[in-house]
């Protein structure tokens, strides 16, 4: 029995001491200064922290996280409060560091856009293969005076997360406000791949759309980061789809999304178009891209049922010009819009707006960089809206078997302040119309 206590009294000490000896390790300044530079290789780029509390019993947290953009940028590429690790005790005796979590919280990204088009993120995956230092799945190698650590992640969250992007004039492409991140860590010889669920309280594209209550799965590779199953608010619609962000071999994202059940006249309300079009908006959309709308390529359609329209710019050239008051607000049945995007440029070859006494079809493109129309259209007028109009103007008219008479015209120039051709075929019209009421009374004398 004695030979039993006093071996459990070695063993107890031998683990007493060691633990003694890994925590003033661990607070030691030379761990602390071989954790920093171990990050800084690992990620390529410059980091700081002014507070790091190690504790073998509770784990680790750094406080005030500081890593500086190293594509030149003059804001921090992450910023955040706390990162905090919670790892089991045992293996720590063993030289391993068994992370259960590590977690996140109030990290503040923002990520630019290069003048070669790439982002500043890219220090990162740039870093990942030039170093052999491989955070979080590795074993970290130092020298030969210091013992070696194996790191192993089981879970990762991000709480509270604020994302923004922005190109490289300096313009803000999208921001991700209140995103959290819950996900679990698997590691598959020296793959690394993540998945669980990713929320945000708000996405605003741009400065016209703003995306709420935004939730999705995610799956995260070395490669992608894939949200499958999109769910989120939109003007009062519900948004859905799939978004795709691959990191390798260049950055590029890809969208398959869908609204449903849209307010039209909040939506552009939200994209400052100074218009009102009522209706229930259902929309379909593709596209990829690696930057803002200039390296967006997709199409898609936009439809929207029993709605009104009023207050378009074009709509009020037209009422104007041919002195049509019901032009001016028009009750529809159906509007469709057809549309690919490609080099800023939105080309429209279906647009058509049905009710009972306007319709009006065609096709054109309009530039997003500069707002600029070039459009080919069709008004046809039934015989209610017709009736009224002045003699000349109704000779630039053609009637049809269904019993609209219709006007081709052209419509170009900027979106706030459109020209036509409708003038000179008006004018036209009421030439001809005045010749041939001059060669009816040339025959009237002769009879």
């Amino acid at each position: 029995m004695m030979k039993f206590l006093m071996g459990a009294l070695v063993v107890v000490l031998a683990l007493g001491a060691g633990v003694f000896a890994m925590t003033r390790f661990l607070n030691s300044p030379e761990f602390k200064e071989q954790v920093l530079s171990t990050l800084t290789e690992a990620i390529g780029s410059e980091i700081e922290i002014e507070a790091m509390d190690i504790s073998i019993w509770k784990g680790i947290s750094l406080g005030s996280v500081r890593i500086a953009d190293a594509s030149g940028g003059s804001d921090d590429l992450i910023r955040a409060d706390r990162l905090i690790l919670r790892h089991q005790l045992l293996p720590l005796l063993r030289r391993q560091v068994q992370i259960d979590h590590l977690s996140l919280d109030h990290p503040v990204v923002t990520v630019r856009q290069r003048e070669d088009g790439g982002w500043s993120f890219e220090q990162f995956l740039n870093a990942r293969k030039e170093s052999s230092a491989q955070l979080g799945t590795s074993q970290v190698e130092t020298s030969q005076e210091t013992s070696s650590f194996d790191f192993h992640l089981s879970q990762f969250s991000i709480i509270d997360a604020e994302v923004s992007m922005v190109d490289s004039e300096g313009r803000v492409i999208a921001e991700v406000h209140d995103l959290d991140l819950n996900s679990s860590v698997h590691l598959l010889g020296e793959r690394l791949t993540a998945e669980g669920t990713v929320s945000a309280g708000a996405v605003q594209l741009g400065d016209s759309l703003l995306v709420t209550s935004v939730r999705a799965p995610v799956q995260i590779s070395p490669e992608e980061i894939k949200l499958s199953s999109v769910s989120g608010e939109l003007a009062g619609g519900e948004l859905s789809g799939d978004i795709v962000f691959n990191t390798a071999p260049e950055f590029q994202y890809l969208m398959d999304l869908r609204l449903t059940g849209a307010d039209v006249n909040a939506l552009l309300q939200e994209a400052k178009v100074e218009a009102e079009i009522n209706g229930e908006l259902q929309v379909r959309v593709q596209v990829s891209g690696s930057g803002g709308l200039p390296t967006m390529v997709g199409e898609g359609e936009a439809w929207v049922s029993g709605g009104r329209v009023s207050q378009l710019p074009a709509q009020e050239l037209l009422a104007s010009l041919l002195q049509a008051p019901p032009l001016r607000e028009i009750d529809f049945d159906e509007c469709l819009v057809e549309f690919t995007l490609a080099d800023n440029i939105l080309e429209t070859p279906v647009i058509r707006l049905l009710s009972s006494t306007v319709q009006v079809t065609g096709q054109g493109s309009l530039s997003l960089e500069d707002d600029q129309l070039d459009h080919d259209m069709m008004l046809a007028l039934s015989q209610e809206v017709l009736a009224p109009l002045p003699a000349p103007l109704l000779k630039a008219f053609s009637p049809r078997e269904d019993g609209f008479d219709t006007l081709d015209f052209r419509l170009w120039g900027p979106f706030q302040s459109p020209q036509t051709d409708i003038q000179q075929k008006i004018t036209r019209g009421a030439t001809e119309g005045l010749l041939e009421q001059g060669l009816e009374g040339l025959k009237n004398l002769f009879r």
